[in-house]
This record gives C-alpha cells, structure tokens and sequence, in this order.
C-alpha cells in the first residue's frame, strides 16, 4: 500500500493505491475493510483456501502518519515534543514514557482544530495545540485507527544505527550541533565529512564492510542494509571497532550505547517463541537506563543538549515495553 500526495491549489487530494487500482479519500475505509478481510479470512482460488499471512506490525510508518494524518509528529504514540524527548525540557526520569494517542484523540485534534475548509492553520510553536496534526485522519473508524498507533519493528534496526553513525560522526570530529547539513554546519560541514570518510575506511579495513556508501549494486539508497547494521552491532569485534573510532571519554558508554541498543532491537524484533518469555519489566528498565544514558553522556551538558533522538530510537526505548 502506498500512499500518494498530490498538491492542487491550497489543499491535498489523498489518494490511496492498491495494487493497480486508484481509490479517492471517500474509498479508503472500503479499501481497508477489503485488506482486513484477506488477512483474516481465507481467499478461494480454485478448490482451495488460501490464507494470506500479513502482518500490520510491518506497515510503514509513513503510511501510518498519512492515514493518522499526523504528518507533523515527532512520536505518533505520544505527544512528547522532540525537546523534552531529547533531554532539553523539563525531563523528569521516567514520567512521561506513555502511549497517549488513540483513534478517538486524533479525529477529535483534528475536529478541534480545523477551519471551515477543513485545513488545519499552522504558526510557529503550536505543538502543545497541535501535536503533530496536520490534516484529517483518512479513516472514521476508532478501531483500525488504533490499530495504526503502534510501533512496528520493520526497518527499526537500520533508522536506530543511522543515527548511531551520526552520533559516531559527531563526536568523531568534535562537532556539538545536530546537523549533517553543510548550510547548518558551516566551516564544520569539512570535519564532519573527514569523520565519516574515515569511519568508513576503518571499518572496510577491519572488518571488510561497505559501512555507510552509495550502494555499488546500482539500486537506490546506500550500503546500510538490515544484514550490515545486524553485523556491526550484533558482533562484539565490530562494536570494538565502532568504538575505537570515538574519543577516549566517549568509548565506555558508547560501548554501552551499542552493546544496549543490540539487546534491545534483538529482543524487540524477535519472532515469538512459546517456550521463551520476556521479563517485561526488566525489559522496561533496560530501555530507559539506555535512555538516560543517552542523555547524559552524549548530551554534553544539561544547558547545552546538543544531540538529538531519532523518532525511532525515543520509540523503541520509550515504548516497546
């Protein structure tokens, strides 16, 4: 399922594609109802039943905030604004990790907040108001729109170890502003660029991986694939190697960072498995000591919370337990 944005005049026509077939906004709960029933019940092909195994844990997260219509959102599970997430407002230790969205709260934002034409106005600062709404959920029904409100385990491991090389970039040449951008950097931008050439020429030297480049096969995207990020933080030599690259003050917890975050992801992407259980509540605790030590080793300094959190790093240590 993919979801298209067409820009005409001031507005958005949503549409929705399924296979060939093109569907207005007025179609989508159809549309959705149709998937429902495939995945739930069998399908008649010739004289047999044919179940299909589809799984709404691994639907996209940008599909989820386009039918959420929560395109502005830093977390679509709760309303922590990206500065308190990351350690820059009024961080308590571990009150604020709820999930507090729902169906019904979306569409009742939204009802609040639109315009005559159904708009939602936007100014600067609003995300106390706002959360994240940008525009009308596509769905009416409370039920599927719950559904959608979850944290999903598909492509979690690469997003998490992007920005563990980012954080590796960052420390590596001494920059303490969050940004990859040259225009935002300024004369930084070289070191930062210098950091990453020679993380990666150390890690293809040490253990024989095409770490973070375009990728050589000719397809889109880079070399950070699923099977490399599990390589580099699933094996105790490559960490070592991740970590000799940072300065001395950082390795220690960033040895921790990375021996935390491979339990974590392991744990949280694993198949079920009947005759094995997960202590949810150490589970829990795992995931928030890694929190705050994020926080505090990487954060410099209380006034000066100069890192950032992925979405998907504060979702997987705030609420997968």
């Amino acid at each position: 399922i993919q979801t298209l944005h067409l820009k005409h005049k001031q507005w958005y026509q949503r549409r929705v594609r399924v296979g060939k077939e093109e569907v207005m906004d007025d179609d989508v709960e159809r549309v959705m109802k149709e998937i429902k029933e495939l995945l739930e019940g069998p399908v008649r092909m010739g004289d047999c039943n044919v179940y299909i195994d589809g799984k709404m844990s691994l639907v996209d997260s940008k599909f989820r905030k386009n039918m959420l219509g929560l395109g502005g959102a830093w977390c679509m599970l709760c309303h922590v604004t990206v500065d308190t997430g990351c350690g820059r407002g009024d961080l308590e230790p571990y009150d604020f990790f709820f999930i507090t969205r729902s169906g019904k709260e979306v569409q009742d934002t939204y009802d609040n907040l639109k315009d005559d034409e159904g708009c939602v106005p936007t100014k600067t600062d609003d995300y106390a108001e706002r959360a994240g709404t940008s525009e009308a959920p596509l769905l009416q029904d409370f039920e599927t729109l719950d559904s959608l409100i979850f944290l999903s385990p598909l492509h979690a491991i690469m997003r998490v170890f992007s920005w563990v090389l980012i954080l590796m970039y960052h420390l590596m040449a001494g920059i303490l502003r969050w940004s990859e951008g040259k225009v935002v950097l300024g004369s930084s931008y070289q070191f930062y660029v210098a950091a990453k050439k020679r993380a990666n020429e150390v890690v293809k030297a040490k253990t024989g991986i095409l770490m973070d480049a375009p990728d050589p096969t000719g397809k889109r995207g880079n070399t950070l694939k699923g099977d490399i990020c599990t390589r580099l933080l699933g094996e105790e030599r490559n960490r070592e190697v991740l970590v000799s690259l940072v300065p001395s003050q950082f390795q220690q917890s960033f040895r921790a960072l990375l021996e935390g975050l491979w339990v974590i992801l392991h744990v949280y992407s694993s198949d079920p498995d009947p005759d094995r259980y997960v202590d949810v509540n150490v589970f829990k605790m795992e995931c928030l000591d890694l929190y705050h030590l994020i926080l505090e080793n990487f954060g410099n300094r209380p006034d000066h919370r100069w890192m950032n959190l992925s979405p998907t790093l504060h979702s997987v240590l705030a609420h997968s337990w």
